[in-house]
C-alpha cells in the first residue's frame, strides 16, 4: 500500500511541475524605452532573453539585472529601470516586455589625491584611471592596486591604502586616500619547507635572494617563479614573510615536489640458431631530474634489439658551478647498427640563465663513424666530424610541462668539419646547421589551449 501511495504522490508532484511550466508564458517580443547611449538592440543582447521561449518573472528580474550590471560596467553607475511592462495576450499564453531604462550620467573621474607616505612613488602610476575620461571601476581598482604595488617595490611589503572620501560633484567622482607605508624590510634567508628529498638549499640558490638587500615584490615574484620552473617542483605558494626582528625577516616557500627520477626495464633472451649461443636483449632506461636531491641530472639508456644493433647513451649535468648559476654537461652515445658500423658522439657544454627568461648555451662535439671491413665494400667509409654549438633559449611559459600560456623561442646554430679518411676519396666538408622552434601557447575558453607551434630545419 505504501508502495502505491508514493507512486501516486510522485505522480502528482511531476503532474504540478509539468503544469507550472506549461502555464509560463512564451516571450513574443522585448523592447526597450528610454535609451540614449546605446542600441535598443545591445541592451536586449545584454538580457540574455529570447523570444519564443517561456519566461518567468524570475527571468524578467535577471535580464534587468543583467542590463544594469552592464551599463555599470561601461560608467553609468547612475542607471535605473523605472518599470517592466508586461502585455499579455488574451488567453495569456504570451507575452511582450517592454523594459523602461533611464540610463543615466556617465560618472567622470575626477583625479586622486593621495596623502600620507607618498615619497617613493613614481609620478605615472596612475596609468588607467586618467582625471576627466569616463570612471571605470575596473581602472580604478588596477589603480589603486599600482599603489600598493609601488610601495612594496620599493621594499615596504605591509603598505596599505585607505580610502577616506569619494567626493560627487555633479557627474564628477574625486577620490582621497591616506597610505601608510609601513616598515621597510630586509630579506635575512630563504626557507623552504614541504621537501622529502630535496636538499632546502638547492632551491634556495635558485632564488638569488641576497641576504640583508631590501625587499622588492618583483624581486620575490621571480624567485617564486624560478622555482615554478624546476623540473623536480610540482608546485609552490605564494612566499610568506617570517619575522626575525630589527625589520628583518625571512623569505618562506611551501615547495612540493614533483616524482624526478624514472625507472623502465625491459629484458629479453633470443635463442641462438644452427649452434650459436643466445643473445641477452632489452632495454634499460633510468632517467634522473634530481640526483640524490642535488640538483643534479643524469640519464641513462641502454638498447639492444639483437645481436647486431646496441645502443647507450650516458648523460650529465652538474649545476651551479663554483656557486654560479651556471651548469656543466657532458654526453656520449654510441651505436651499432647492423654490425656494418659503430657511431659514437660524445659532446660537452656550459648552460648560463642570463636573464629569468633567456639562456645561453654553448657546446663543442666530435662525432666518429668507424666501419668494419664489410661497412668499407657498401660505401661506408671512416669519418669524423668535430665542431661546436651556440643555442639561444627564450621562455616565458608559466608551466614548462603543460603550459597555459607563455611564449617559447629557441634558436641553435652549429658549425663542424668532417673529416675522412685518405682512402675513402671524399673531400673533407665544412656543414652548417640551423635549428629554430617557436611555441606559443594562450588559454582560449574554459580549459583549452590554443597551442601553435613552428620548427625548422635547415642544414
Amino acid at each position: 500500500m505504501r508502495r502505491y501511495l508514493r507512486q501516486i504522490l510522485i505522480f502528482f508532484l511531476l503532474s504540478a511541475g509539468v503544469a507550472q511550466a506549461a502555464d509560463l508564458p512564451e516571450l513574443q517580443v522585448v523592447s526597450v524605452r528610454g535609451n540614449r547611449y546605446f542600441s535598443a538592440q545591445k541592451m536586449i543582447g545584454w538580457s540574455g532573453l529570447k523570444r519564443n521561449k517561456p519566461v518567468s518573472q524570475e527571468n524578467l528580474t535577471d535580464a534587468a539585472m543583467n542590463i544594469l550590471n552592464k551599463l555599470s560596467a561601461a560608467g553609468y553607475y547612475f542607471c535605473r529601470i523605472d518599470s517592466i511592462q508586461q502585455d499579455y495576450s488574451s488567453d495569456s499564453s504570451l507575452v511582450s516586455v517592454t523594459y523602461h531604462v533611464d540610463e543615466g550620467e556617465r560618472l567622470i573621474y575626477g583625479g586622486m589625491e593621495i596623502i600620507g607616505d607618498t615619497l617613493s612613488l613614481d609620478e605615472d602610476f596612475l596609468s588607467l584611471a586618467r582625471p576627466g575620461n569616463p570612471l571605470f571601476y575596473t581602472d580604478l581598482g588596477y589603480d589603486l592596486s599600482d599603489v600598493i604595488r609601488n610601495k612594496e617595490e620599493a621594499g615596504h611589503p605591509f603598505a596599505r591604502l585607505d580610502i577616506k572620501d569619494l567626493a560627487l560633484h555633479h557627474d564628477t567622482l574625486s577620490v582621497a586616500a591616506r597610505l601608510t607605508a609601513g616598515p621597510q624590510a630586509y630579506l635575512d634567508k630563504v626557507r623552504i619547507i614541504g621537501l622529502r628529498s630535496t636538499k632546502p638549499n638547492v632551491i634556495a640558490r635558485e632564488t638569488r635572494i641576497v641576504p640583508g638587500e631590501p625587499y622588492s615584490l618583483s624581486r620575490v615574484q621571480r624567485a617564486r617563479q624560478r622555482i615554478r620552473k624546476l623540473p623536480y617542483v610540482e608546485s609552490v605558494s605564494v612566499p610568506a614573510l617570517v619575522p626575525m626582528g630589527s625589520n628583518r625577516y625571512d623569505l618562506l616557500f611551501q615547495v612540493e615536489e614533483a616524482r624526478s627520477n624514472s625507472f623502465d626495464g625491459v629484458v629479453g633472451y633470443q635463442p641462438g640458431a644452427d649452434g650459436e649461443e643466445g643473445v641477452v636483449t632489452g632495454l634499460l632506461d633510468l632517467s634522473f631530474l634530481n640526483l640524490f636531491g642535488t640538483g643534479r641530472k643524469a640519464k641513462i639508456h641502454w638498447e639492444r634489439a639483437s645481436e647486431n644493433q646496441q645502443a647507450l647513451l650516458l648523460f650529465y649535468e652538474e649545476p651551479w658551478i663554483f656557486g654560479l648559476p651556471i651548469n656543466l654537461w657532458g654526453e656520449f652515445s654510441q651505436e651499432i647498427l647492423d654490425s656494418l658500423y659503430l657511431e659514437r658522439f660524445m659532446a660537452a657544454g656550459a648552460t648560463w640563465p642570463a636573464l629569468d627568461v633567456l639562456s645561453l648555451k654553448g657546446s663543442i662535439f666530435q662525432e666518429e663513424v668507424l666501419p668494419d671491413s664489410v661497412g668499407e665494400l657498401v660505401g661506408i667509409y671512416k669519418s669524423t666530424e668535430r665542431g661546436g654549438a651556440l643555442e639561444l633559449e627564450y621562455d616565458t611559459r608559466d608551466y614548462i610541462d603543460n603550459p597555459i600560456r607563455g611564449i617559447y623561442y629557441r634558436s641553435r646554430a652549429a658549425a663542424s668539419i668532417k673529416d675522412y679518411t685518405a682512402t675513402s676519396g671524399l673531400e673533407n666538408a665544412d656543414i652548417r646547421h640551423y635549428e629554430t622552434d617557436v611555441s606559443w601557447s594562450y588559454p582560449v575558453i574554459g580549459r583549452q589551449i590554443l597551442n601553435l607551434q613552428v620548427h625548422g630545419r635547415f642544414l
